[in-house]
């Protein structure tokens, strides 16, 4: 079981700006001198098999306000990414269809670059995006060194 208010404590640690979208989704912003140049999804319903199933509804009702909005900076379009947090134990109920779920939804590039971390793994992720915090630029991609490591 995820648990939801630790998750979004780390969020606020990490982010300026953490909002909660639904019960289940958090909403972060990153922001560079003062300017959003990131926009990050957390889903923390641990359901990616529900959720590869209906991928294309989910986006388009998560992300597609904030996705074509007019008023928002056009480059901020393609800097939306969505992880989806699952417990250690989400996948042993059924390992086939939970890494067929994880490869759905990974490897769909619509609206946002998606990725399904266990609750371990995200703080990893965020421990490397303070170390690599640096004041001459907005701090890498948290999910570069991740990918390079598959």
């Amino acid at each position: 079981m995820i648990d939801k208010a630790q998750i979004r404590q780390r969020l606020t640690e990490a982010y300026a700006e953490v909002t909660e979208v639904t019960s289940a989704v958090l909403r972060a912003v990153d922001l560079f001198k003062g300017d959003a140049y990131a926009v990050r999804y957390f889903d923390l319903s641990d359901d990616i098999v529900s959720v590869s199933h209906r991928l294309r509804e989910y986006q388009e009702t998560l992300l597609g306000a904030s996705y074509f909005d007019p008023s928002a900076k056009s480059d901020l379009r393609w800097n939306h990414y969505l992880y989806f947090l699952t417990s250690a134990d989400s996948g042993s109920q059924s390992n086939a269809v939970y890494a067929s779920a994880k490869v759905t939804i990974e490897a769909d590039r619509e609206y946002a670059r998606k990725v399904v971390v266990g609750v371990s793994e995200l703080t990893e992720i965020l421990n490397r995006r303070h170390a690599s915090n640096r004041p001459s630029g907005p701090p890498g991609d948290p999910l570069a060194a991740r990918v390079r490591c598959r």
